[in-house]
């Protein structure tokens, strides 16, 4: 019996794409890539709000990254991506949440969205929105700073919490304001130095070169 296809519908300049296809690329899967017709009456019946990324693996899908990558985890062979340790899980989980409640809402929705989303239609980005918005940038990346206190976020192994930040970093890291805040925090540039190197990282992060 031949192994069902795995695709990943989703847009890959999205970094949730970008996430959730780091998690099947670091586990070794390879798939197909789609972008849906959101509009269209079936689509709603696997997502139910009509966004990606959703992955698609034979009867079974599954929609939200979070939820992608940890299926992919377990569903397939290869290095895992969550830590047995209970507190470097708990410390995995920590930050994906941070991300999500704390570095969406400055680093990706008012560096990374203002200028590349702006860009690829054309527009200028509004400098006073990304300085409103710098001093939470600032906080976050200290923060992140702080914690990484070894080779990746959880521990001494890729995990999600990296997988979510990593698409970010990298698109924060070639904006005026990102260059700036990654020199004042040393770790975090290492971290980021070093992740960049990765096969999958290379191939599903680094297509676009949109410096700022």
């Amino acid at each position: 019996m031949s192994n069902p296809t795995v695709r990943l519908l989703g847009f890959p300049p999205s970094t949730f794409y970008q996430t959730a296809a780091l998690a099947l690329a670091e586990k070794g899967v390879l798939f197909e890539t789609d972008m849906p017709a959101l509009a269209e009456p079936d689509y709603a019946k696997i997502h139910p709000w009509r966004r990606v990324p959703v992955l698609v693996h034979g009867e079974v899908s599954i929609f939200e990254t979070l939820a992608i990558a940890i299926y992919a985890d377990a569903k397939f062979e290869g290095p895992a991506l969550q830590p047995l340790d209970i507190m470097a899980r708990a410390k995995m989980f920590q930050w994906i949440s941070a991300f999500l409640d704390y570095g969406v809402n400055s680093i990706l929705q008012f560096s990374v969205r203002e200028r590349f989303q702006k860009a690829l239609r054309n527009q200028t980005p509004d400098e006073a929105i990304v300085e409103q918005h710098r001093p939470a940038m600032n906080y976050f990346c200290a923060q992140m700073n702080s914690q990484l206190s070894s080779a990746f976020i959880s521990g001494s192994s890729m995990s999600i919490a990296d997988l979510f930040l990593i698409p970010v970093m990298i698109y924060f890291a070639n904006t005026p304001e990102g260059r700036e805040i990654l020199a004042n925090n040393s770790n975090v540039a290492r971290w980021l130095d070093s992740v960049r190197g990765r096969p999958s990282v290379m191939t599903i992060c680094q297509q676009v070169d949109w410096t700022m």
